[in-house]
C-alpha cells in the first residue's frame, strides 16, 4: 500500500473584516434581493460574523492537521500560527512528501477553500499533484476524497460521524459541520480543536478498515509555528518530473543545481 498523508484544517471569520472584505460580502449576501437592499452598520457585522463562517473569502485557515502513518504509530501534528506561516509549513511538508498518497474528506470544499486561502496569502502553485484541483472535474483529481469513496455512486452524502457510526468508531469528540458556528461564537475553542483532530483520526482509521489494515496507536504533537521558510527542493530534476512542466522557478532551480558542472562532451 502506498504511503499515505490523511489532512483537515480549522477555519473562522476574519474577525476584523476590511472594507473591501464587507464590500464584497454586501453584494454576495443582500438584505433584501428584490429592493436590493443591503445590510448595514452593526447589522452588517453581525450577518458577516454568521455567514463568513465557512466562506474562504472571507475567513482564514485557522490550524491544519496532518497525520502520517510512521512505522506502527498514526503520528498526527496539530498546527496553527499566523495563517501565512501554517499554509507554508503545509506547504513544506507536501513538498518533502511527494510520493505520499493524499486522503481528506469533501474534496470539492476543502480543495477550493484551501486554493483560494493559498492564493490569497501569495501562494500560487500546491507542491502536491494530489491538492490541484483548477481546471479539473472531480473525477480526475488525484487525492482519495474519502466522502465520495465510502458513498460511491450513491446521492446520500455521509459526514463524518455517519461513516464513524458505520464502523462503531468512537466519534463522541466530533462537531457536526453545520454547529461548529454555535461553539466558535460561544468560544468553546478547545472543544473544536478536539473535534478537528478527532476528524482527522477517523478518517485515518476508517481508509486503514477499507483497506484491510489495523489501526495504529495515535501520537499526537501540536506546534505553533513563526516566520516559516519555503523549503526548496533538493533534487530539481525530481521537481520537474513531478510538476510535468517547466516553471521559472524549475528552471532557477536546474542551473543553481548545475552550476559549476562540466557539460558532457562528444566523443
Amino acid at each position: 500500500m502506498n504511503k499515505t498523508l490523511f489532512f483537515a484544517f480549522q477555519s473562522a471569520p476574519n474577525a476584523e473584516p476590511t472594507e473591501s472584505e464587507l464590500a464584497s460580502f454586501q453584494r454576495k449576501y443582500k438584505k433584501d434581493f428584490k429592493t436590493r437592499e443591503l445590510y448595514q452598520g452593526q447589522e452588517l457585522l453581525q450577518e458577516f460574523k454568521y455567514r463568513s463562517w465557512k466562506h474562504p473569502r472571507f475567513s482564514k485557515i485557522i490550524s491544519f492537521i496532518v497525520a502520517f502513518e510512521v512505522e506502527d504509530k498514526m503520528r498526527v501534528r496539530y498546527i496553527t500560527g499566523e495563517e501565512k506561516d501554517i499554509i507554508q509549513e503545509f506547504y513544506n511538508i507536501l513538498q518533502k512528501s511527494r510520493e505520499y498518497q493524499v486522503v481528506l474528506f469533501d474534496a470539492q470544499i476543502t480543495l477550493p477553500f484551501l486554493g483560494i486561502r493559498a492564493i490569497r496569502n501569495g501562494f500560487l502553485n500546491c507542491p502536491s499533484e494530489g491538492l490541484k484541483y483548477q481546471n479539473k472535474r472531480p473525477w480526475d483529481l488525484k487525492c482519495i476524497d474519502l466522502q465520495n469513496y465510502y458513498d460511491g455512486a450513491g446521492n446520500y452524502k455521509s459526514s463524518i460521524k455517519d461513516i464513524a457510526e458505520d464502523f462503531n468508531i468512537d466519534c463522541s469528540d466530533v462537531i457536526e459541520v453545520e454547529d461548529e458556528f454555535a461553539y466558535f461564537e460561544s468560544g468553546q475553542m478547545e472543544q473544536l480543536k478536539r473535534s478537528a483532530i478527532r476528524k482527522v483520526e477517523i478518517i485515518a482509521e476508517v481508509w486503514r478498515i477499507l483497506n484491510g489494515l489495523d489501526r495504529l496507536e495515535t501520537v499526537l504533537v501540536e506546534d505553533t509555528v513563526k516566520d516559516v521558510l519555503k523549503e526548496s527542493p533538493k533534487d530539481w530534476v525530481k521537481e520537474l518530473y513531478h510538476e510535468g512542466r517547466l516553471t521559472k522557478e524549475i528552471k532557477a532551480g536546474l542551473k543553481e543545481q548545475f552550476k559549476g558542472k562540466k557539460k558532457p562532451t562528444k566523443k
